[in-house]
């Protein structure tokens, strides 16, 4: 090995690294082929076109605004309900508002998605009402207070 030279010594080296590199770009150019035409396979027989989007869009978007205002009759309705009933604070019938409207935020939920796999959901969402709905009769109870001395008190209470 002495007598060999150093230019000779490298060559094997450097011949190796030219094959991986050779042998890399070759897969890289075949992978790549493959991924274009998994794509193109994808694109081709398993997308929706736009105009079916849009419809699939539309569609989730009209079954949203009437989710919409279902929740926020159910809200209004508990609140009315609970209030004739008389026997709940203003902390009550903020909570009972919050918790129909994750009712009814769970009932669209499951029609729009056609699963009542969101129902899962709805112990942590009623948790969280008596969160908000505390909060909201807090608000409303300053409101309240601070309006106690207007005309606007006997407007609110009617």
């Amino acid at each position: 090995m002495k007598n060999i030279s150093l230019k000779h010594r490298l060559i094997i080296p450097i011949a190796l690294l030219g094959m991986v590199a050779l042998l890399s770009n070759i897969l890289s150019v075949l992978n790549i082929r493959n991924v274009n035409a998994s794509a193109s396979n994808i694109a081709d027989n398993y997308m929706e076109g736009k105009e079916r989007l849009a419809e699939i869009c539309q569609a989730s978007m009209d079954i949203h605004q009437m989710a919409l205002s279902h929740i926020v009759a159910t809200d209004y309705d508990t609140m009315i309900l609970l209030v004739r009933l008389g026997r709940c604070s203003v902390y009550g019938v903020s909570v009972g508002g919050a918790a129909a409207h994750n009712c009814g935020q769970m009932a669209a939920a499951v029609l729009t998605l056609g699963s009542t796999a969101p129902l899962y959901y709805l112990p942590v969402l009623l948790a969280v009402s008596l969160l908000t709905g505390s909060l909201t009769g807090l608000v409303s109870a300053c409101l309240f207070q601070a309006l106690g001395h207007t005309n606007l008190r006997h407007l609110i209470k009617e």
